[in-house]
């Protein structure tokens, strides 16, 4: 994920409002890819985030960009840019004071598939694999010691082929590229680099784009994938470690953070939530059921708990729709099964009731002895031979008369040695 030089792009004249063609109103916003690069848009004041992240996906040709969002960082935490939101509403005092500051962005996944065979562009799979392969080396998607050099291999084949020593030696990477900061002070460099080039030399052959395939299968299965993660309080029973919402596709996760590491304590999975709401600072989830309980947790502001509730009310969503899309997958799935095998079922009737006509029409006498495919056969080397006799006897006559016309076609042929 090396650096690359910036791009710059102009909102064009029909969405910058008349005020903002003035050089007082227009603004920069710094958007980051997943590959790192920076794309700086120039806008106004009043441009909001979808004029913006239109002209960003264009230029990264995203044809499936509904998985994307735009997010800007706030201690820490990213948080997605609403479309129908004005800039100037989400970002700093100072940008909308300063001509010369820019609002930086980053553009990231927000939905994440639970199976990558439905993302069908190749591209579309390449932002997730840089996007999640950052995400790792920031340790804001956790995976144990061995997935970790498994993942760590499998981008160095995406990136630099086949391993070989010979060339390559053990520096041919810079390590802080490839594992987490965590992995770096758990594990002696040197061992590190041995190990980590063994298990690139196991991946020898495969493809880049094979590499980022397996890469993505493996992620998937993390228990943390596809969170956004964002910290919040309880609302009344204190606890001892920092309460984490992790919000994603299937649901919302609740987990107690402790030297670093994240530990699950409740789940609120969508099936089993009845209503999410957001009153002030407090975010509530309350579960269907006998018992019907309610459980609360305090953000640091009114906005961040309307924020996680319109966070949830999209993840829902998409959750939905996946479903929906899946469950049409598996129907057609069976329809084409079902009508590949009616079609199967009349050509064989088909077949069956056209060698019974031939036989009848031809008025071919068959031995009662013979079996149904060897009667077959014999009828077709009759008709065959009768065929091969017709065309030599036309080909002695043209060598006899050249004035003769052509040979007649070899259906006409095939009903003249039938007779």
């Amino acid at each position: 994920m090396a650096d690359e030089p910036h791009v710059g792009l102009e909102l064009p004249g029909s969405i910058v409002s008349k005020k903002g063609r003035s050089c007082s109103s227009q603004r920069e916003v710094s958007v980051v890819l997943p590959s790192g690069q920076s794309v700086l848009v120039r806008c106004d004041k009043n441009s909001r985030g979808r004029d913006v992240f239109d002209m960003v996906v264009a230029h990264a040709n995203l044809v499936e960009h509904f998985y994307f969002g735009l997010a800007f960082i706030d201690d820490d935490e990213y948080f997605f840019l609403d479309h129908e939101i004005k800039i100037s509403k989400i970002a700093p005092d100072s940008w909308k004071k300063v001509v010369s500051t820019s609002f930086l962005v980053f553009l990231r996944v927000k939905f994440f598939v639970d199976d990558i065979s439905f993302i069908l562009h190749r591209l579309t799979r390449h932002q997730y694999y840089l996007q999640l392969r950052k995400d790792i080396l920031e340790d804001r998607l956790y995976c144990n010691e061995e997935t970790c050099m498994f993942l760590a291999a499998l981008a160095l084949q995406a990136e630099f082929g086949d391993y070989m020593s010979e060339l390559y030696g053990r520096n041919y990477y810079q390590p802080e590229q490839y594992v987490s900061k965590r992995m770096l002070e758990k594990m002696a460099l040197p061992t590190l680099k041995e190990e980590l080039s063994r298990f690139h030399a196991n991946n020898a052959e495969m493809l880049p784009e094979e590499a980022e395939t397996e890469f993505l299968k493996i992620a998937q299965q993390l228990p943390e994938y596809g969170m956004v993660f964002h910290r919040v309080c309880r609302e009344k029973k204190p606890v001892v470690g920092e309460l984490v919402l992790g919000v994603c596709a299937t649901g919302i996760i609740v987990y107690e953070l402790k030297n670093h590491l994240r530990t699950v304590t409740q789940r609120f999975l969508w099936s089993e939530t009845d209503t999410i709401s957001a009153n002030r600072r407090k975010l509530t989830i309350e579960c269907g059921g006998p018992s019907s309980k309610k459980h609360s947790f305090v953000t640091e502001s009114s906005k961040i708990a309307q924020y996680l509730l319109s966070l949830c009310s999209a993840q829902h969503k998409f959750h939905s729709e996946m479903t929906s899309r899946q469950l049409n997958y598996s129907i057609a799935q069976d329809e084409n099964i079902e009508k590949y095998q009616s079609i199967c079922r009349t050509r064989d009737s088909h077949m069956k009731r056209l060698s019974c006509s031939e036989v009848v029409l031809n008025n071919v006498e068959i031995p009662a002895n013979l079996s149904q495919r060897e009667s077959l056969s014999k009828l077709c080397d009759d008709i065959t031979a009768k065929v091969e006799a017709c065309l030599r006897q036309q080909s002695e006559m043209r060598e006899i008369n050249r004035d003769l016309p052509e040979p007649c076609r070899l259906s006409e042929v095939k009903e003249q040695a039938l007779r």
